[in-house]
């Protein structure tokens, strides 16, 4: 489990507050990497997504990836971003099989989302799959210990004093829920946050692709039935959020009653993510 930082930076609120001063829009340069194809930033693929109250979002705060298998020469790159934060989402088995490289001075936390959790997968046909990926975006709202491990998470991100990069194994589940979650919490559409989330299926294509040939080749059976599992389907985050509004109504409430998070912390994440127009 996670050792939380016990308060918010003077940084992290200097940041909060800078961030509110203004700007436009921006085209967004984020490193395209060859060794984690799912890494990216959350605020958006090209350009900067807008937000409510007349808000952008910030480019290098808050990065999100596939595991840090990365190469020599990605790891280099992912050195001149500025992380001083890896939270890795993984179980620890999970992370034994393909430990990190973890930028030079960042600081590794692992977080295991799943917790205690029991999963048992072992669907029999491609529907069964796919209502196994939309329990599991459920389970992020309604399992306490997940919330408790995604606050413990959020509570340190607002602490951090530089950049935060979270993952999980394809980078599209675990780690599709938390930047759904910060990019509501920033104020990005529903629209633009469910294209980010679909966004997997582009950065991830030619490795899924090569992936779901060869089970065609050899098992075209079990290749029908993993082959929801490859990427992601609006349906998955949408049934996360179904469950979000069914239990506390609102994205705001599942923050505060759901994962217990202050307004303080709230305030301060937004404001290391959002720019606003004066």
């Amino acid at each position: 489990m996670l050792s939380l930082k016990t308060s918010v930076s003077a940084t992290a609120l200097a940041l909060a507050f800078l961030s509110a001063q203004g700007v436009a829009a921006e085209t967004l340069n984020t490193p395209r990497l060859s060794s984690a194809d799912n890494f990216r930033d959350i605020a958006g693929t090209t350009t900067a997504y807008s937000t409510a109250r007349n808000g952008v979002m910030r480019q290098g705060v808050f990065y999100r990836s596939n595991a840090l298998t990365l190469s020599d020469a990605d790891l280099a790159t992912v050195n001149t971003l500025g992380i001083s934060d890896v939270y890795d989402l993984r179980t620890p088995g999970e992370v034994a099989t393909a430990p990190d490289r973890v930028p030079t001075g960042a600081s590794y936390t692992n977080v295991n989302l799943m917790g205690n959790a029991s999963v048992h997968f072992n669907p029999t046909t491609a529907d069964e799959a796919r209502a196994f990926m939309q329990d599991g975006e459920r389970a992020y709202v309604n399992n306490s210990d997940m919330r408790g491990r995604l606050a413990g998470m959020l509570n340190d991100m607002a602490a951090a004093d530089g950049a935060s990069l979270f993952h999980c194994t394809a980078g599209k589940d675990r780690t599709g829920w938390t930047a759904a979650v910060l990019q509501s919490l920033a104020g990005v559409s529903d629209a633009d946050i469910m294209t980010n989330y679909l966004a997997t299926n582009d950065y991830t294509a030619d490795r899924v692709a090569a992936t779901m040939a060869y089970l065609n080749a050899t098992n075209p059976a079990y290749a029908e039935i993993m082959g929801p599992v490859m990427g992601v389907e609006a349906s998955y985050l949408q049934a996360g959020l179904d469950e979000v509004a069914s239990q506390y109504g609102t994205m705001q409430n599942y923050l505060t009653e759901g994962l217990g998070l202050s307004q303080e912390t709230i305030y301060v994440l937004r404001g290391k993510m959002v720019r606003y127009s004066i």
